[in-house]
């Protein structure tokens, strides 16, 4: 989308008031002439901003997605000499799998991510429109290639290197325009991988509109700076080694998930959801507490299980269904992966 104009934001607050007023009571709240309206009104059409006469803005109907997508590169080994292996090559990232699942689930979401402008960003664009989603929020940029992240497996131990450059671009001058996309939404996720500049302009931008936030954290080093602000957030998504980290316990048992959400809570988190990967999930909020075990053989373990988990619960908040539904829902989903 492109950039808006302070003139174009004053149009757009003007609108939103008063939806139909005429192009020359416009033109006269503005103090410009009638064809220098329609010149304004036009522009804000060929960005998308609205949608055309009548200046239908789409009301909250969706979910924004700001996060991170990667090209996946796995690789695991298959035979004791590791002369051997098993090599994947997937689209991936908060952003790409959250976004795909919510549109699998009826829940119309628009990703906001950095791609390059190369073979894996058209690829991704493709799989992305061709599941019905709007990628006009994806940057595309020249400076480097589409992120990538990859994963090496070896006798069940991993490690995993990603090239997080084209993901900083995701700063609060390039979201500046994002303000009339938030008005418009039911919800926004952030991945806690973009800047931390980036999630407070977010966060502050979904307040003033009323819109809640569910902030997902992916365990990485940087996400640590956001433990202090938890209150910008409505909803936190996290899995159980976050929740140890930030409550200085271990958890063993889904009632010690429970003790460490409730004790997250306290923070001024609406809701807080923990992803106890071999137990089950668990989730405190204003309405109560809810533990849902896993069944058995049932594992959450790799980051897309948890994203597509992220999913299923801002399906279930979205909808209004209780806890359990919603945790229910959401471990289904998860399970199918």
């Amino acid at each position: 989308m492109s950039k808006i104009t302070e003139r174009e934001k004053e149009i757009l607050k003007i609108l939103k008031n008063d939806p139909m007023i005429a192009q020359d009571d416009l033109a006269r709240v503005l103090g410009i002439s009638r064809s220098a309206a329609a010149v304004h009104i036009s522009n804000l059409i060929r960005k998308g901003y609205i949608l055309g006469r009548g200046y239908v803005f789409n009301d909250r109907t969706g979910v924004l997605v700001i996060g991170r997508i990667f090209v996946e590169i796995s690789a695991i080994t298959t035979d004791a000499g590791h002369s051997a292996a098993e090599i994947d090559i997937l689209p991936g990232g908060p952003a790409y799998n959250i976004s795909l699942h919510l549109a699998a689930q009826n829940i119309s979401a628009l990703p906001v991510s950095v791609i390059g402008r190369d073979d894996y960003g058209n690829m991704i664009r493709e799989k992305l429109s061709r599941k019905g989603l709007d990628t006009r929020l994806l940057l595309i940029q020249d400076q480097f290639p589409t992120p990538r992240r990859v994963t090496f497996v070896d006798q069940g131990q991993s490690a995993e290197i990603s090239d997080g450059r084209a993901a900083d671009m995701l700063s609060e001058e390039r979201l500046q325009s994002i303000d009339v996309t938030i008005n418009n939404c039911r919800m926004v996720i952030i991945d806690s991988g973009i800047p931390e500049a980036a999630v407070s302009y977010i966060s502050e931008l979904s307040a003033a509109a009323g819109v809640p936030v569910c902030f997902k954290f992916n365990g990485e080093i940087r996400e640590k700076s956001c433990y202090q602000k938890l209150e910008m957030f409505d909803i936190v998504i996290m899995t159980q080694d976050t929740a140890e980290e930030i409550c200085k316990c271990k958890i063993k048992t889904l009632d010690d998930g429970l003790e460490a959400a409730r004790q997250i809570a306290e923070t001024g988190v609406g809701k807080v959801v923990v992803v106890l990967p071999e137990l089950g999930v668990v989730m405190v909020g204003e309405e109560g507490s809810v533990s849902v075990p896993l069944h058995p053989g049932q594992k959450i373990r790799d980051r897309r299980a948890v994203d597509i988990f992220t999913a299923g619960v801002v399906n279930g908040i979205i909808n209004s269904y209780d806890y359990r539904q919603s945790m229910r829902l959401a471990l289904g989903a998860a399970g199918q992966h």
